[in-house]
């Protein structure tokens, strides 16, 4: 169970890229230590396409504590066909750094 939320920034670049910022972070439960603060970052870019299609790019550390737990980078890259559905191409990579 955890709880969490974020605040965050984003910069227009140019007139179809944005480039962002959070700061996500909370309060988590699990049976092996009871309560544990993480805090969870991310830096990223939005690139608005042509024909109603996204593109977005971001990296996102993972930290437990004082311990860096992973890192993940994300490609992710939408297509609006309406109102009501979307098609959605998510690649990520995760890099262990430390097990929890």
């Amino acid at each position: 169970m955890k709880i969490d939320g974020g605040v965050g920034l984003d910069f227009l670049f140019f007139n179809d890229i944005n480039t962002f910022g959070i700061l996500n972070g909370g309060v988590g439960f699990n049976s092996k230590d009871n309560v544990h603060l993480f805090l969870n970052p991310q830096i990223g870019l939005m690139i608005y396409e042509l024909y109603n299609m996204k593109s977005l790019v971001y990296y996102e550390p993972y930290f437990i504590k004082t311990n860096h737990i992973y890192d993940k980078y994300v490609l992710q890259h939408n297509i609006f066909t309406d109102e009501n559905h979307t098609f959605i191409f998510n690649f990520e990579r995760v890099r262990r750094k430390k097990d929890f």
